[in-house]
């Protein structure tokens, strides 16, 4: 049987520091027993919220002078049941986009700032194993919106179940992605600030987990940082390099009235 949904949110504030600022949201959803489709328009204004004391430069500024961040977002998805595929896309628009510049200083872009993307993802279920991949390109018209255009993620998932129904499962994450500027840190202010010197990046993430589960308690182990173990004293971000592999150890207990 199809189904079709609409929805619309609209919040406003009238008063105080994010006087009018608004958040519009149009949402439709057409289902049927193949097909979900996910429709979405958000349209959004809001002043730059920062009120904690910033580093004092040689440069000057108020916030109260910044214009107001303007968004419009278009977004479609479109997820096929028996496949076990979903594609989805989302076009946006920024006027007034805010950035930091190479000074550590808010600056706001005259010229609109337009950016798009495109994510597959698939999962498969074979017997214990359970495989996701995601696939991630995109783009934006200026590199002060700095990005990887192609992202890379695969999770390999297996689960066993043993007598007591005590079951153990086990998991591995990859994740790599292009090269791209990333933004410099500013640790004195937590900032991530512009830096268009050099581009970083194809350098794999992987982490694995092991755990032990019955009812609402589990205990195991995370293995972080991997690949670390053949990329010693790699960085995405300048002077922080990745820590080395670490083990931790994992234990969640639920209890439940």
């Amino acid at each position: 049987k199809e189904q079709k949904k609409i929805n619309f949110k609209i919040n406003f504030c009238p008063l105080g520091y994010s006087q009018n600022n608004y958040i519009a949201n149009l949402g439709y959803c057409k289902q049927n027993k193949n097909v979900n489709y996910d429709f979405n328009i958000l349209l959004k204004s809001k002043k730059p919220n920062f009120l904690t004391q910033h580093y004092n430069t040689s440069f000057s500024f108020n916030w109260h002078n910044f214009s107001p961040i303007r968004h419009l977002s278009v977004m479609l998805k479109s997820s096929f049941m028996n496949s076990k595929i979903s594609i989805s896309s989302s076009f946006n628009h920024y006027t007034n986009y805010l950035y930091f510049n190479e000074f550590v200083s808010p600056v706001q872009l005259r010229d609109d700032m337009f950016y798009f993307n495109i994510v597959f993802n698939k999962t498969w279920l074979l017997n214990n194993f359970y495989f996701r991949s995601n696939f991630l390109i995109q783009k934006a018209n200026n590199e002060l919106l700095s990005i990887p255009e192609l992202l890379l993620q695969q999770r390999i998932q297996y689960q066993y179940i043993i007598p007591n129904n005590i079951k153990i499962l086990s998991s591995i994450d990859f994740q790599i992605f292009s090269k791209y500027y990333i933004n410099s840190y500013f640790p004195l202010t937590e900032i991530f600030y512009l830096q268009l010197e050099e581009k970083r990046g194809m350098v794999p993430l992987m982490s694995a987990n092991l755990e032990i589960y019955k009812d609402n308690f589990s205990i195991g182990c995370v293995l972080n940082n991997i690949s670390m173990f053949l990329f010693e004293g790699e960085y995405l971000i300048k002077d922080y390099p990745f820590a080395p592999p670490t083990l931790q150890l994992l234990v969640k207990w639920q209890f439940l009235n």
